[in-house]
């Protein structure tokens, strides 16, 4: 008989909640997100994406999905101090913001594409994960690698500065290949636009110690450009053509 595994973790709530909230902030539709994934397994695998997907959604996995995550999420530098499980589950829940986020700017009228491996929503290998950017803005001809970051909390507006890992902050001002980024706070309903062709000069480089002390770069003085979601999505379009 199957064993299924609820899942404990008030941080992950809060993420799923987060989703709910999105999807509506957004006027997205989830159900419209997972038909993409319809009869698609995960390679080797008799797992489908989409019975995975709605567990993760309902926090509630089965067997084989438990199985399936605690063997290919077992990445000890990418994974944190989080389990193997949360990190699986992380990784899920953030493809399916992407998705929404995605879908709203298609029905915008935005050129918006995934790349590479990460379009197949598969857990990749180590030797797999690639520093390239997952996601293409195209306007005018002109495409840009695009970066979507999500907070699930308040920590940016409370805190007033957004951390990335300095190897992605590296990846994202890679001269000739910079990003464009866009962030949003879905508790506040708050976000920014930032092109990394022109990052601003207050980023610091420390230790974050919410992530093992790893190197970060931190943007102080975040709220100063922080706007709704509203004005952060209407005003993408001027930032694809610099």
């Amino acid at each position: 008989m199957p064993v299924n595994l609820s899942i404990e973790s008030e941080r992950l709530k809060n993420k799923v909640l987060g989703l709910s909230l999105l999807e509506r902030y957004l006027s997205t539709s989830m159900e419209e997100a997972l038909e993409g994934y319809a009869d698609q397994k995960f390679r080797n695998s008799n797992v489908t994406k989409l019975q995975l997907f709605r567990e993760c959604l309902a926090l509630n996995l089965d067997e084989d999905s438990v199985k399936l995550i605690s063997s290919r999420c077992a990445l000890g530098y990418h994974k944190d101090a989080r389990t193997t499980l949360e990190y699986g589950l992380d990784l899920i829940l953030g493809w399916l913001s992407e998705d929404l986020i995605i879908q709203n700017l298609k029905h915008r009228g935005h050129d918006v594409r995934l790349n590479g491996a990460d379009r197949e929503r598969e857990f990749l290998l180590r030797g797999e994960i690639s520093t390239n950017a997952d996601i293409t803005y195209t306007v005018n001809t002109v495409s840009r690698p695009f970066e979507i970051v999500i907070s699930w909390t308040d920590y940016w507006t409370k805190e007033d500065k957004w951390d990335l890992r300095s190897s992605k902050y590296n990846r994202l001002t890679k001269s000739g290949n910079e990003s464009l980024c866009l962030g949003l706070e879905v508790p506040t309903k708050l976000g920014f636009l930032i092109d990394m062709k022109y990052p601003p000069s207050n980023f610091i480089e420390n230790a974050n110690m919410r992530w093992g002390s790893k190197p970060v770069y931190s943007l102080g003085g975040l709220n100063r450009v922080m706007n709704s979601f509203q004005e952060v999505l209407d005003g993408l379009s001027k930032f694809g053509s610099n």
